[in-house]
């Protein structure tokens, strides 16, 4: 329990915070987000977001490929109920070390394609909204930006840094719509790889040429897209309204409650 509600402490954003609370009073911050979650959407959201704290906590360094193919379609996710071993160290070389990150790539991303794509408009009664990944996974579903996000952040939480990572919004061309991705650069100067929700496995950009880059960012800056890689900086992440209001919910562990029915639709 106190490893669980350690994770989505740290997730949170409150890894600075953990240096000065102290562990007693991070679990305390975790437990009433807990509480909160169970008390605001009920159980079965908060059994899925135990079941997001456990991959955090746990992720098998072997058999990835295999967890990840027994997920998928709308029902209930089935990771959901698979708590996860928990892996051994490996040797610190390159090799380990990307085998690694690509079987965190794989996990999460499976893990998290499992929920059912949801408008804005039919969740939250918005047009458009940014869930946080507590909101997501609570809610039972979101649209493309909610993916990419809790992929983002959990993959984040997992220890892939952010220089390797890009939120990216291209143009869908077969739904002829604007759709947000997550791009993960192996290197500095590689090609990247794309996790969507609209292809569940993981390839890289040049075969998805149903997705048009448009524009990226992350946490430290906002880039054009006009090409398959990094593209030119334009500016820092704090251009966008939506990315500020998620992360001051997320450092507020604001939840937001679901409308009625006749205003979600």
């Amino acid at each position: 329990m106190h490893t669980r509600w350690l994770a989505i402490a740290l997730f949170l954003g409150l890894m600075s915070s953990l240096v000065t609370l102290g562990f007693a009073e991070a679990l305390g911050f975790a437990g009433r987000l807990l509480a909160r979650v169970e008390a605001t959407y009920g159980d079965e959201a908060l059994r899925r977001v135990e079941a997001w704290s456990r991959l955090i906590g746990g992720i098998r360094p072997a058999g990835a490929e295999e967890a990840a193919a027994s997920g998928g379609g709308n029902g209930e996710p089935a990771l959901f109920d698979q708590p996860g071993g928990v892996g051994k160290s490996a040797p610190a070389t390159f090799e380990t070390q990307d085998a690694s990150v690509r079987e965190k790539l794989v996990l999460v991303n499976a893990f998290f394609n499992q929920m059912r794509f949801v408008s804005d408009r039919q969740q939250w009664g918005k047009d458009d909204y940014w869930a946080t990944p507590v909101e997501f996974l609570a809610a039972g579903g979101g649209d493309c930006e909610d993916f990419s996000l809790a992929k983002y952040f959990t993959l984040r939480a997992l220890g892939v840094p952010a220089d390797r990572m890009r939120l990216t919004y291209a143009k869908a061309v077969k739904l002829n719509q604007a759709h947000m991705v997550v791009a993960y650069f192996p290197a500095t100067d590689a090609e990247p790889l794309i996790l969507d929700n609209l292809v569940g496995d993981i390839r890289p950009a040049s075969q998805r040429v149903d997705l048009v880059p448009v524009y990226s960012f992350n946490g430290d800056g906002l880039w054009l897209s006009k090409e398959r890689g990094r593209g030119r900086r334009v500016g820092g992440a704090d251009r966008l309204k939506l990315w500020n209001d998620l992360k001051y919910r997320m450092e507020n562990m604001s939840l937001e409650p679901l409308p009625t029915m006749g205003d979600r639709l």
